[in-house]
């Protein structure tokens, strides 16, 4: 769905989980895409009762692409702290990616 739409109504659920929405950029500039990114994001976790995942493009590689969004961890950690202050980010699996989860609450 279309979750910026005027109209859009999105469904409350315990976690929102977004794999692959913010990887590929195309020739969007990257201050725009982030803007874009963090207006989706902010939406999106007033809406969850629990928690956000996304995945996004490390910048801690040995090559880049111009198509993708590369994001240093600073930089999504500045956007997030502004959520939450709990949040995880796994970098363990073996992509040139990582995964931040933001919840709502600590989770013990």
């Amino acid at each position: 769905m279309d979750v910026m739409a005027p109209d859009a109504v999105i469904p409350s659920e315990d976690y929102v989980i977004m794999n692959g929405v913010f990887t590929e950029k195309r020739e969007v500039p990257h201050e725009v895409f982030f803007d874009a990114m963090t207006a989706v994001l902010t939406k999106v976790f007033a809406a969850a009762k629990r928690g956000m995942a996304f995945n996004l493009m490390s910048k801690y590689v040995d090559w880049e692409r111009d198509d993708l969004f590369h994001v240093p961890y600073d930089n999504i950690i500045r956007f997030v702290m502004s959520l939450s202050r709990h949040h995880l980010i796994r970098a363990d699996y073996g992509l040139r990616e990582y995964t931040v989860y933001v919840y709502k609450s600590p989770q013990l």
